[in-house]
Parts: structure tokens; C-alpha cells; sequence
């Protein structure tokens, strides 16, 4: 076998399992993170539930546990690698910024859920943080 045919051999076998990689995990744009998630109270046992987690397509995110006016307990910058769906959350500032926030990790994310993983958006006024999946609030 010549050195050529080995080559072409072997470029073809890695564009194969490029191929294949890619078919079995699909890209999830960041545009549908976009918008206002929030958790259901009854999923969330005794933590208190986040009723609003907004994305903008800026890249500016803000969590509150306890929605009221214009009130925001912590804001920051949010990113998101479609490839291998990483979210990272940055906090800027915030009334009630939580000490055991976690802002990397993978997600699992569709039109109507939004699983954070191990990102972990921290502890409420003393109850613990609720790790159960999130909802839209609205249409996007």
C-alpha cells in the first residue's frame, strides 16, 4: 500500500468519526437560552426556587429568588460554548449574592427545559439552592 493511500485512508477514517461525533451531539445555540426561565416551588422541596433566571442575548444574565418591582438578588456575564455546551456565569454585582454559586458547567438544554447540571445558582436566604430544572416564563 502506498504512503499516499494511507493518507487518504486515514484522513477519511477521521472525517468519519468527526461525522459521527458531531451527528450524536448537536450543537445547541445560545440564542435559545435567551429569554426568562424560572423553577417550579414544588420541584425545589425546602430550597426556594429561582421564579426568574433571565439571559439576554448580550451576554448579561440576572437571578431572582423572590421577584418584586424592578429587585434583582445578583447579575452578571453569561457565555456558552455550543460545542460542548458549557455555560459560564460570571457575577457583577447584586443585592444577595449567594456564597456557594457555581457559574461553570454543562447543560442540558431544549425549547421548553433548561437543566443547569453542576452549576449551581446558590443558597436563598438560608434554604439551600434548588437544583431542579427550569422552564420558560414566555414565549421566545
Amino acid at each position: 500500500m502506498s504512503r499516499l493511500h494511507c493518507l487518504r485512508s486515514a484522513a477519511l477514517i477521521f472525517a468519519t468519526v468527526l461525522v459521527s461525533a458531531c451527528a450524536t451531539a448537536p450543537a445547541v445555540p445560545s440564542a435559545a437560552l435567551v429569554g426568562q426561565w424560572h423553577q417550579a416551588e414544588t420541584d425545589c422541596g425546602v430550597a426556594m426556587d429561582v421564579r426568574e433566571l433571565e439571559f439576554r442575548a448580550d451576554g448579561w444574565f440576572s437571578v431572582t429568588w423572590r421577584p418584586f418591582e424592578t429587585y434583582r438578588d445578583y447579575w452578571g456575564r453569561w457565555s456558552f460554548d455550543e460545542r460542548t455546551r458549557e455555560l459560564e456565569l460570571i457575577i457583577d454585582g447584586g443585592n444577595n449574592r449567594p456564597t456557594d454559586f457555581i457559574g461553570q458547567g454543562k447543560i442540558t438544554l431544549s425549547e421548553s427545559s433548561l437543566h443547569l447540571g453542576e452549576i449551581s445558582l446558590g443558597s436563598a436566604y438560608g434554604r439551600g439552592p434548588c437544583m431542579a430544572s427550569f422552564q420558560p416564563i414566555q414565549t421566545r
